[in-house]
């Protein structure tokens, strides 16, 4: 064997042992598992929190050197709750560093992480721990980090597929963020910017299917002040786009906290289909009761900040079309003497809101009947709903009226006190002035207080009160009106073009439940009205007394009665005991024509029923509707049973098998008692304080009556 020979083998072999012996010590060194344990106190120490690698560790070196976790778990251990879970947590690490025995995360790429941030009914935190209550105080107090500390330098983060759990029991909410991707490069605690970039489907309970949103940001943190600064914000939630800054000054310590936001000009409605809209729909969901062509341009501002003593609203700005609002307000915490106090105000243009609310039923004649009221026009005989101008309701519009809930439950820890006031406002034809809301809530009670505010040349005023502290919530109407023109006004159960003159009203009525609905089955209370210089539209009243007089055997002259007629008194009342749905006692007098009786209303089905007593009264009271003294204080069985939409000569008919018995007993001269109850009754009790200044011409002050009352009406 040569020298040459012989020399490269010797070379050879040394280079297979220091090989070999490098190649020990570095599988050593680099071994995994001997790390398994000092990440693991590390983790408890710094923070508290028990963090268990319950798979194995391995090495990887592709595409770069690092150590994959398998089967990462974080919990705290006074809670029974799993805080975080990973099935595999990727980390790239330093190679030099990790020869000196050193751990230094360079990478970190977390696949399916799932988190729960969850806080109980005392506002207690599941990742509170003692150890992070005494870390924030350390920082506080200008404590430094320990220079002999593993160093985590994280050139880009990864999480993906990612679902955090947001619930909390104390403010009652819950929300869920799903396929959460996020990245980031270059994070550092050294207050140097990084971007960050993020995607993730919000769920909500409100709303039937995800929200995506995506988030691009660049971001800013020095741990050791407790800073962070958020700018180049920007925030999609299609069509709308997020655009601002955040920033958060010594965190630990008496902090403070600024955000600016503005968005670009977005379709609202577009917005709400997204958020709202069923998943699996194929064509853009319409909003309910809104055409589907409308674009509800928007855009908002808003600045906001606070620190631990308040929240500051300095400005909030947002467009819809052409209306505008504007609102500020404060919310100081408590301190121990005072509760929360929270103040706002919101100013806001002319709204017209008609663009974004049902139409109207369109009227053939229904613009001219106001005018023709003065004059010969009548809807006896009408039979189309759409001439009536009745609005075609929709069934699940009302439905859905009828389920809003009451304030379940204020909150009684909090006062809150705010204005709202609008420069004028237009909704379903009528046309509002200056409105001036004020709101108040305190323990657990709100109160909304509507200024008196001009309406059809008249004007409107009214309270609500909604106590929360019982359950069900108990809530309290009260609404007034004074001077109402009526002869424009198209409410249920009043028809364009049958009525004239100024209406004076009072309601009040009480209630409990969950939902509207619930309070109008409980409702109790009364309504009382009176309608000076009126003009009424007869043509139930000629249509019904047409029916009976055909079973007259003298026959009748009912034809000859005008078709319009002019009234001193129109005054009237409705009762309501345990709901709306049956029981109301209702009266209306019209000069000598009195209407009595007793029925209720469905409001989801939107349809009535009244047994009632159509009377045409003799002296003292005016003459207005001639009939023969015969007939006077007769009182002829009425049935009036409809939909509110349905034709004016369909809501009322008269009890024909009753009305032949009439006639035989005036025959007889059997008739004994007729209506004297209706002229000498008192009004009921729940009216005659609140309302005893509108009903003083509907009860007149009458000598006492020496014979017995009638022990029941024959009819």
């Amino acid at each position: 064997m040569s020298k040459l020979l012989r020399t490269t083998l010797k070379i050879l072999a040394v280079a297979v042992v220091v090989i070999g012996v490098f190649v020990g010590v570095l599988l050593y060194v680099v071994d995994p598992g001997r790390y398994r344990a000092e990440v693991e106190s590390s983790v408890y120490e710094s923070t508290g929190l028990q963090l268990t690698i319950a798979g194995d560790m391995a090495l990887t070196y592709q595409p770069n050197l690092g150590i994959t976790l398998n089967d990462v778990r974080l919990r705290n251990p006074q809670r029974p709750q799993e805080l975080a879970s990973a099935p595999r947590v990727n980390l790239r690490v330093d190679p030099a560093a990790l020869l000196t025995g050193r751990l230094v995360v360079e990478e970190l790429h977390v696949e399916d992480l799932h988190v729960n941030w969850y806080t109980d009914n005392d506002g207690n935190s599941l990742w509170a721990t003692e150890r992070l209550t005494t870390l924030r105080d350390e920082t506080a107090g200008g404590a430094i980090a320990d220079p002999d500390s593993p160093e985590t330098r994280f050139n880009f983060i990864a999480v993906s597929g990612a679902s955090v759990d947001i619930q909390n029991l104390q403010r009652g909410y819950y929300y869920s963020l799903r396929n959460l991707n996020l990245s980031s490069q270059d994070s550092n605690l050294a207050f140097l910017p990084f971007p960050v970039q993020a995607s993730f489907q919000l769920v909500t309970p409100q709303a039937p299917s995800p929200w995506p949103v995506t988030l691009s940001t660049d971001a800013r943190l020095d741990l050791d002040a407790g800073n962070l600064e958020i700018s180049e914000l920007q925030l999609a939630l299609t069509p709308a786009l997020l655009e601002g800054s955040i920033s958060i000054d010594n965190l630990f310590d008496d902090y403070a906290w600024q955000a600016r936001l503005t968005s670009s000009e977005f379709a609202l409605d577009d917005l709400v289909d997204n958020l709202f809209g069923e998943a699996e729909e194929s064509a853009p969901p319409t909003l309910p009761g809104t055409a589907g062509n409308n674009r509800w341009q928007t855009q908002l501002r808003a600045s906001i900040g606070g620190d631990a003593t308040q929240i500051t609203l300095t400005e909030l700005a947002t467009t819809l079309d052409s209306m505008r609002l504007e609102m500020e307000g404060q919310v100081r915490f408590s301190n121990g003497l005072l509760p929360t106090n929270a103040r706002f105000t919101v100013q806001t243009n002319a709204l017209d809101l008609s663009p974004y609310l049902p139409a109207a039923a369109s009227t053939a004649d229904g613009s001219a009947m106001s005018a023709e009221i003065a004059g010969t026009a009548t809807l006896q005989g009408v039979a189309d709903p759409a001439v009536n101008g009745r609005p075609d309701n929709s069934a699940g519009r009302e439905s859905a009226l009828l389920s809003l809930p009451l304030a379940a439950r204020l909150p009684t820890g909090i006062n809150v006190q705010g204005t709202i006031d609008i420069d004028s406002l237009f909704v379903a034809g009528l046309q509002f002035g200056s409105m001036n809301l004020f709101t108040n809530v305190e323990s657990g009670i709100l109160d909304i207080e509507l200024q008196p505010t001009t309406l059809l040349d008249g004007t409107i005023d009214g309270h609500l009160r909604i106590n929360s502290v019982p359950t069900p919530s108990q809530m309290k109407l009260e609404w007034f009106a004074t001077d109402i023109d009526v002869a424009d006004l198209n409410l249920p159960p009043l028809v364009p073009g049958t009525l004239a003159g100024r209406l004076n009203l009072e309601s009040r009525y009480s209630g409990s439940g969950l939902t509207v609905g619930d309070w109008l089955a409980s409702a109790n209370g009364g309504t009382s009205f009176t309608i000076a210089n009126s003009a009424v539209d007869i043509g139930i009243i000629k249509q019904v007394f047409t029916s009976i007089a055909v079973l007259s055997p003298r026959g009748e002259t009912i034809q000859q009665w005008p078709d319009i007629i002019r009234f001193n008194d129109l005054i009237g009342f409705v009762t309501v005991t345990d709901g709306v749905h049956e029981g109301q006692q209702v009266k209306l007098r019209m000069d000598n024509f009195d209407v009595s009786g007793s029925g209720g209303i469905d409001p989801a089905a939107l349809t009535f029923n009244y047994d009632l007593l159509f009377t045409v009264l003799g002296a003292p009271y005016p003459q207005t509707i001639p009939i023969n003294n015969r007939y006077n204080n007769v009182s002829w069985p009425v049935q009036c049973s409809a939909a509110f939409q349905d034709p004016v000569n369909r809501l009322c008919r008269p009890d024909l098998a009753q009305a032949r018995e009439i006639f035989t007993q005036l025959g007889e001269n059997s008739l004994q008692y007729r209506l004297d109850e209706v002229i000498t009754d008192e009004a009921p009790e729940a009216l005659q304080n609140s309302s005893r200044e509108l009903l003083r011409n509907l009860y007149p002050d009458q000598p006492p009556v020496d014979e017995p009352p009638a022990a029941a009406n024959p009819l």
